[in-house]
């Protein structure tokens, strides 16, 4: 394997020896491995390295990730700026991801057809989770109560936090998305959250090479996870695509009770022009890129919420005094209680500050020579919007590393700073 990898880089050496690694105008770090880049230099968490580098090359530089010339903005306001803009709209090449959902969805692609799949899901998304939440609410709600018995079972005993929250997520998501309800004693539906999870896994040096260096995911599908990769994401859209072919027998057209049945009836007035033209089967990659969004970064946030609550008993009693004052201590929460459980409000903002689940979000490419803050950016450049700077910006938080929900209250007990946060990056945002 290792005489493998030397010949490409002595292949690629070449090629890359006279090729600029930044950007001409941008400010960056010179020094680059042919081939890798400056992958070799950034470690294993290369959030944390970029936010020291904007000490050096200020809030926009450039580096080298492997193949992709690579502009990162570490700036709340600057990343709310770039990301408003149509020039950077688009995907970076991302092959694994790109074969698993045969380059549909609306996540990993770029083009009009994304637009037109994320506006009708936020037209769902509004009718079926805030209008008509009540049949949803219910649902969260079964699974909750689900989750608290089973951990009744385990009173003043050591529990066992693996799949405790992301297949009740799963299967939550699962009612609003396909109708009924996923068993989640199954074994199926537990190895329906591997496939995300393992989908998911880029992390480690091993794994940005097969990302960043295409040809070493080829050559060494197994050393840099791609295989395991590729392998969950097939997996997951294919689960999805037979849900979808079963149906739904029960449906009325015209009255949907859920995703699914709204997308029916979509198609059944779609011209063929259209990403929901029942020819075009979209409906699997863009339910399984929902579903990838969801038991992913939901049931990640929950477990940094038990973690941190269990290192700070402080702010976890402050929490609970609110909770019983509110809803009673058996009491089961409902987004109507929302405005009266401001300390609540303020650990979620806290966790999903401190915890940063995706540092740097989606990737985003330009689709077009993009002028921005004076610098001239080349079309096909990978921008990052680095989300881990921003919450972790000493110019804005006062010892950053400190879980201190009270940061986002004033002394009145009002949110606040909650704009200062996108724990979910950010841009445009399509209505209906």
């Amino acid at each position: 394997m290792w005489t493998t990898l030397l010949l490409i880089f002595l292949l690629y050496f070449f090629y890359t020896k006279w090729r600029k690694t930044t950007i001409e105008n941008i400010p960056g770090p010179k020094f680059a491995f042919p081939l890798l880049g400056h992958l070799p230099i950034i470690s294993n968490e290369p959030h944390k390295t970029f936010l020291e580098w904007k000490k050096t090359y200020g809030p926009i530089f450039s580096v080298q990730l492997g193949h992709l010339r690579t502009v990162v903005v570490n700036d709340l306001n600057l990343i709310k700026e770039a990301y408003a803009m149509h020039e950077p709209m688009g995907r970076p090449p991302q092959e694994v991801f790109e074969r698993a959902c045969d380059k549909k969805g609306m996540v990993f692609v770029s083009g009009p057809v994304v637009f037109e799949q994320r506006k009708f899901f936020l037209k769902c998304l509004r009718k079926f989770c805030y209008e008509d939440r009540g049949h949803f609410e219910s649902k969260m709600q079964d699974e909750i109560s689900d989750v608290l018995a089973k951990f009744g079972e385990n009173d003043n005993q050591p529990c066992q936090m693996e799949h405790t929250f992301n297949i009740p997520v799963l299967s939550a998501v699962w009612s609003f998305f396909m109708g009924g309800r996923l068993d989640c004693s199954d074994a199926k539906v537990k190895y329906l959250a591997q496939c995300a999870a393992n989908f998911m896994s880029i992390d480690g040096f091993a794994a940005n090479l097969g990302y960043f260096v295409p040809v070493t995911a080829k050559l060494f599908p197994n050393f840099t996870g791609s295989a395991k990769m590729l392998k969950g994401g097939v997996d997951l859209y294919d689960f999805v695509d037979q849900e979808w072919k079963k149906g739904c027998p029960s449906r009325i057209p015209g009255q949907p009770r859920n995703y699914k049945e709204a997308w029916m009836d979509k198609i059944e007035s779609a011209p063929t022009d259209s990403s929901f033209h029942p020819s075009n089967n979209y409906f699997p990659a863009t339910m399984g890129d929902i579903m990838l969004a969801s038991i992913e970064t939901t049931p990640a946030t929950i477990d940094w919420a038990v973690i941190y609550l269990a290192r700070n008993p402080e702010s976890q009693k402050k929490l609970q005094e609110e909770l019983d004052s509110v809803v009673g201590a058996i009491g089961l929460i409902t987004l109507d209680d929302r405005p009266e459980l401001p300390y609540m409000e303020a650990v979620i903002h806290e966790v999903l500050r401190i915890s940063s689940l995706g540092p740097f979000g989606l990737l985003h490419h330009t689709t077009e020579e993009w002028k921005f803050k004076g610098f001239v950016i080349p079309a096909k450049t990978c921008v990052i919007g680095n989300l881990y700077a921003v919450h972790h910006d000493p110019e804005i938080w006062e010892n950053p590393n400190e879980f201190r929900p009270e940061r986002f209250l004033d002394e009145s007990n009002n949110l606040i700073n909650t704009q200062l946060i996108i724990p979910f990056s950010t841009g445009k945002r399509f209505k209906s």
